[in-house]
């Protein structure tokens, strides 16, 4: 456990520490949500255009759904059991960390962002193989799974997360997003096929 402890400061500060004003601006608007709504609107646009309003809505509102579960289970459940304090919040970060960001709250394990974004992209990956197919699955694929790393990174970058906490929120957040696909593809797409 301290082996692991140990190499998550490594990688921390080295990630951390290597700051450019270029790095700095890119990570600090990757981190915003906000941000990310045209990326949103875009794939929203994709699912009505592939597969209809009627499906589109459902995957739509099954996504939203996975992000507000990955929100509250990782701030409101995991976080105050493990009570892992963020990088910052210890008498090494507090003083050896740039955090251009501030801190954020007390704890750290999981992070909520990687929780997030993986589950959506999760979710919205299975969506591509699984119902779009065809040329423009591999190119969104990869473009998704872009999104869920950048922010992962940058929750590291700026120096309020651990390695570990973004690498654990993410396999949260992907099982989530891979196990809300199989529940709504049960319940509202039977033998896999679409609604007319």
């Amino acid at each position: 456990m301290k082996t692991i402890e140990n190499i998550d400061w490594i990688l921390l500060l080295l990630i951390n520490s290597g700051h450019t004003s270029f790095w700095d601006s890119f990570f600090i608007f990757i981190t915003n949500k906000y941000n990310w709504i045209p990326f949103y609107i875009v794939i929203a646009f994709i699912f009505v255009k592939k597969l209809g309003i009627r499906n589109a809505l459902i995957l739509i509102g099954a996504a939203l759904l996975c992000f507000v579960f990955t929100e509250n289970v990782s701030h409101r459940i995991i976080k105050p059991f493990f009570e892992r304090p963020r990088p910052c919040h210890t008498i090494v970060g507090g003083t050896s960390l740039w955090l251009p960001n501030g801190c954020g709250g007390a704890y750290g394990f999981v992070s909520t962002h990687a929780a997030n974004t993986m589950g959506i992209a999760m979710f919205c990956i299975m969506v591509f193989i699984k119902k779009i197919k065809g040329k423009i699955t591999g190119p969104m694929v990869l473009i998704i799974l872009l999104y869920p790393l950048l922010n992962s990174l940058s929750r590291v970058y700026l120096g309020v997360h651990f390695p570990t906490d973004v690498l654990c929120g993410a396999l949260f957040g992907g099982l989530v997003g891979y196990l809300f696909y199989l529940l709504v593809n049960r319940l509202f797409f039977r033998n896999h096929q679409m609604m007319d």
